[in-house]
């Protein structure tokens, strides 16, 4: 089964018709695709409460894929605000408790910073990870280009698969350096996960305004195409294909997602107008 859907629920103003107004953007999100990632779990844990607001405001089909908290990858750079490591993965296991429950949990994803290189270090913590998740889905997405050089690519890819680590493949800008490379490589018979970043190069770069112009980007029909292809091959390695589009810069994301749906004749809920689905 493939599924589309995009990077958070409230950036994106061709979906609702009133984008100031709306109060109910899960829901009307959820009757025009059936998956979602969660963003706001990276920077902190999340209350039982949204969890279960947002299942009980999706319906029964909706998964989600829930991005693990920044204390977890390695991106806080002061102390965690727990007393150990292992606290911070139970509290974290225990916050996304309710949306394991309703079924409803597509994978955990664990995006690493792009300091987090290739070595033995970063392995042992990888390792340590899966162990604390225990049987819950867990995807990994690399920013250090070093887990695919060209001397170590295989072995990162049966590292994965030996760790039961569902791979995200990532399109983003190919920079000269720092950039990593698409990898059309299933790790897990059940999932592979897609992010699409956008392919805005200069964006990429750091500057005074990169967080407003890093996804910035509208994909073209034909580059949408290649990944048709991709996502083909990819379906005899992985039972499910999730593709999250993340060029939100620009508000491209959700018509980018739905152009790859035609594309690829799939078709999910109708565009229903945001005053009666909320009635």
């Amino acid at each position: 089964m493939i599924v589309i859907g995009l990077t958070g629920w409230g950036d994106h103003d061709s979906i609702y018709l009133d984008k100031h107004r709306s109060k109910h953007k899960l829901h009307v999100y959820s009757r025009q695709f059936p998956i979602v990632e969660v963003d706001s779990s990276f920077y902190a844990m999340q209350p039982a409460r949204n969890y279960n607001r947002w299942i009980a405001e999706t319906p029964d089909n909706f998964s989600f894929v829930v991005k693990a908290y920044q204390g977890m990858t390695g991106h806080m750079r002061g102390e965690i605000p727990f007393n150990t490591p292992d606290e911070m993965f139970h509290v974290f296991k225990e916050s996304i408790q309710p949306i394991v429950e309703a079924n409803k949990l597509k994978t955990v994803l664990f995006q690493y910073p792009p300091w987090f290189e290739c070595t033995k270090k970063s392995v042992d913590m990888l390792m340590y990870t899966k162990e604390k998740m225990g049987d819950i889905p867990c995807a990994i997405e690399f920013r250090h280009p070093s887990w695919f050089e060209v001397e170590v690519k295989e072995k990162t890819i049966q590292f994965l698969r030996n760790e039961k680590w569902i791979h995200t493949i990532c399109d983003e800008p190919q920079t000269i350096e720092g950039s990593v490379p698409i990898i059309t490589e299933a790790t897990h018979r059940d999932l592979t996960l897609i992010r699409l970043h956008g392919r805005n190069i200069y964006g990429w770069k750091r500057q005074e305004n990169w967080r407003s112009v890093r996804c910035l980007y509208r994909y073209s029909e034909k580059e949408l195409q290649e990944w048709v292809s991709r996502i083909k091959l990819l379906q005899q390695h992985s039972k499910d294909i999730c593709v999250l589009f993340n060029n939100n810069s620009g508000g491209d994301a959700a018509d980018n997602a739905k152009k790859l749906m035609s594309l690829l004749g799939l078709s999910y809920g109708e565009d229903e107008p945001e005053q009666l689905s909320l009635l």
